[in-house]
């Protein structure tokens, strides 16, 4: 049985969009809010986590590079003192 790319991507797309939309329905009849506020709230919660974790990591990228600078300053004033 020869798989046809686009239908595979087709299949995915389905399963995720079926168990989505019944998650969301299922939450939103536990809170008593519409299925499009809890999609809003899901994607809120996603966006607030991606922007945190990117700036996280970006700071500790940038603490590296500044440590780095610091050590190389220090070594290089010890040298010029010298």
């Amino acid at each position: 049985m020869k798989l046809e790319e686009e239908k595979v991507y087709e299949a995915i797309y389905w399963a995720i969009k079926d168990t989505l939309d019944t998650l969301l329905e299922d939450l939103a009849r536990s809170k008593g809010v519409s299925k499009g506020e809890v999609f809003l709230a899901v994607v809120y919660q996603g966006v607030k986590e991606g922007v945190y974790r990117a700036l996280k990591e970006y700071l500790a990228e940038k603490a590296v590079e500044d440590v780095s600078a610091l050590k190389f300053f220090r070594t290089s004033s010890t040298e010029n003192t010298k």
